[in-house]
């Protein structure tokens, strides 16, 4: 309990006290002890940081022995909606909490939810100066109006980097509960009788079997489910107290575990005077990285405070050596009974075990005065105090590259890539509905357009490193992207990705043709080598026209589902030298079916002349262009004279007829076929095939 003074505490108004509990401890006796050795008779603020046991269960001799005129805790509702979630232990707190904020209201105590962005100033500049850092607005109203909540349950510590993002667009239509709170979010703190209208949230899993797998990932008890979301929703305040004169920044953290939203908000740091340590000296995180090194380096405290007794292996060595190495005093409630002054590098998960502290724990009591800092006892670690820190410290001490950094920037790329990967989503949505069926018009979008559009958004950063987001999105397979900066090589472009339903669209319609023929077949004969060689410039150009993705799209989106598809095909290679996919299974099942697309029924007979359906086939040219009409010489009639006599015979022979003339030229080709010749034509025409797959 930091006690702040100055002067005396007669109550003129040149000298004034202003007493601040925070937390409580287990103990009730050991906390009405304390409160009597400091005389202290009233409290002008009470703080709870979290509903943990550890920091509410002295509580109880607070509201029933002393008066408070201000209560100060986490928005319990907010809480209590989903508390169907908890675990047992988590529910317990939450249960001790609700029945101190209605013995303390019962005794007119003014309750309030603080929120990040909340100040306040009692005794002007004679007193302390409160700010409530953390939690945000947006965290409580995400927890007051959203129903289903378990992607902040369910991970470890509770993720905050979304916090620091664009906030969502509020509704213009929704219920007038949620339109007053969010006029009451904007003044930085609720009380509790604006929240009446909160009920449980409607989305409910089964409850046992969420607790008991993230008991089994996190190899955790079940009963500690939702500890974490408790943890970083700690009230964090920022406390600047005056003494003569001398000004003192005090940071009291509750169990803040993860640092992000806070480190975000505050890039150029929060160098404090004292700083009491976060979660007992626990892990410190940023997102789910370990960083106490960065965070630490960020506070530079003074003086930093552990309250543990080695109990869950807290307070942590390494969080201990990072304070040390930042300059502070270390004080502790555990008392150190050994040193290691030479060898024994730490091997302890634990301080307390590796300086073999005691189990009593005592009290820690800093001083702050005109003067400056004064502890009554000594520190488990002395800083350097009024002495600077020697320069060898700087020159040795060697710091990886921040977390604190790299997920700033981490977390504005992505805002970038997801914002670049919404504008080609919607071009490719606009193409779709504007081009014309069968038009293989749509190319990629050029940076230039990307880099105006995100200039007209405002978005300017965006503008200048455009490249090196479209690289970055690509890598991710946000989107395709291609090219250099547009200065020097290529200019660079983009699209969108396909999303797995229109992949499938385009299989699908692969399977309504009954061939593939390629004129350039493939030099070997194993499948997957000639699959593999086949031009894809024929398929990206049919994928263009059907979907109206870019060819260039294809290789990447399309070709890995569409080899997948053509594997389960038939190749074919043709007396001509061309290749052919085929879903049928043999040569003359294969053209009877080409004649029947390629023919239009007349009657008894198939006659060419009346509206063939060109559509069961595509050819692919020399040049690797899909054709919808196939050529002549896949049915042996066009090539070099003997080879069409020679078929032409076959062909009379069953009854065929060759004539008439072809586009002008003197080739023959196929008029009409009576319906009984057709299966003798296909078994003809099918000798012309090889199987080879």
């Amino acid at each position: 309990m930091p006690r702040l003074r100055s002067g005396s505490q007669n109550k003129d108004p040149d000298n004034v006290a202003y007493a601040v509990l925070v937390d409580g401890g287990e103990s009730p006796a050991a906390l009405r002890k304390a409160l009597d050795i400091h005389k202290v008779g009233e409290l002008d603020l009470l703080v709870l940081t979290h509903f943990d046991a550890d920091h509410i269960g002295g509580l109880e001799a607070v509201w029933q022995h002393y008066g408070i005129a201000t209560y100060w805790a986490p928005c319990l509702p907010a809480f209590q909606r989903h508390e169907w979630l908890f675990g047992d232990k988590v529910r317990r707190g939450m249960e001790r909490a609700r029945e101190l904020e209605e013995g303390l209201a019962a005794a007119k105590t003014n309750v309030m939810y603080p929120l990040e962005g909340y100040g306040s100033a009692p005794l002007n500049e004679l007193g302390p100066a409160l700010h409530v850092l953390s939690p945000a607005a947006r965290m409580i109203r995400t927890l007051l109006t959203s129903d289903d909540v378990r992607w902040l349950f369910t991970q470890t510590p509770t993720p905050l980097g979304w916090l620091g993002g664009p906030p969502p667009p509020v509704p213009v239509e929704q219920p007038a509960n949620e339109m007053e709170l969010h006029r009451q979010l904007l003044t930085g703190a609720l009380v509790p009788e604006d929240l009446r209208w909160v009920r449980q949230s409607t989305v409910r899993p089964d409850a046992d079997k969420v607790r008991l797998e993230w008991g089994a990932s996190q190899n955790d008890d079940p009963e500690f489910f939702g500890d974490s979301i408790l943890n970083n929703t700690s009230l964090v305040l920022w406390m600047d107290a005056v003494t003569g004169g001398r000004r003192h920044r005090i940071l009291l953290t509750g169990d803040q575990e993860n640092w992000t939203y806070l480190l975000m908000k505050h890039p150029l740091g929060m160098h404090a005077d004292v700083m009491k340590a976060p979660h007992h000296g626990g892990r410190l995180y940023i997102e789910n990285g370990a960083a106490h090194e960065e965070i630490l380096s960020a506070v530079r405290p003074r003086a930093l405070l552990f309250s543990a007794n080695g109990r869950h292996h807290l307070p942590r060595a390494v969080v201990r050596e990072s304070a040390i190495r930042w300059g502070a005093s270390v004080f502790c409630t555990s008392e150190r009974k050994k040193e290691i002054v030479a060898g024994h590098p730490m091997s302890a998960e634990c301080c307390h075990d590796f300086h073999c502290c005691s189990e009593m724990t005592r009290d820690v009591v800093l001083e702050l005065t005109a003067k400056g800092i004064e502890a009554e006892l000594a520190a488990c670690h002395s800083g350097y105090g009024v002495t600077p820190g020697p320069v060898i410290q700087i020159i040795q001490h060697e710091i990886q590259p921040s977390p604190v950094l790299q997920h700033l920037f981490e977390h504005e790329l992505r805002q970038h890539i997801d914002w670049v990967g919404k504008q080609l989503h919607k071009i490719q949505t606009e193409r779709a509905r504007a081009l014309a069926p069968g038009s293989n018009e749509s190319r990629p979008v050029g940076a230039d357009q990307l880099a105006a559009q995100a200039r007209a958004a405002k978005r300017h950063v965006l503008a200048v490193h455009l490249p090196e987001v479209l690289s970055k999105g690509r890598e991710r397979g946000k989107f395709w992207s291609a090219g250099g900066s547009g200065r020097h090589g290529d200019p660079a472009a983009a699209y969108a990705l396909p999303s797995e339903k229109e992949v499938k669209r385009f299989i699908t319609f692969l399977r309504t043709k009954e061939l593939l023929l390629f004129a350039e077949a493939p030099s070997r004969l194993d499948q997957t080598t000639m699959l593999s060689e086949l031009r894809m410039q024929g398929l990206a150009e049919l994928c263009n026209a059907h979907l109206h993705f870019p060819e260039a799209v294809f290789e990447e989106a399309f070709w890995p589902a569409t080899l997948t598809e053509l594997k389960s095909w038939n190749c074919y290679r043709h007396t001509t030298g061309a290749f052919g996919l085929s879903q049928c299974a043999q040569p003359e099942e294969l053209y009877a079916k080409l004649l029947r697309s390629m023919f239009a029924q007349s009657g008894d007979s198939w006659d060419l002349t009346r509206e063939p359906k060109w559509s069961s086939a595509v050819v692919f040219t020399e040049s690797g262009r899909p054709k919808t009409s196939w050529g002549r010489w896949w049915f042996g009639v066009d090539g070099d004279y003997y080879f069409r006599e020679r078929v032409k015979n076959a062909l009379a022979k069953s009854g065929i007829q060759l004539g008439g003339i072809y586009s002008g030229s003197s080739d023959p080709y196929l008029e009409a076929i009576a319906e009984p010749a057709m299966p003798a034509a296909a078994q003809i025409f099918g000798t012309l095939l090889k199987k080879v797959c």
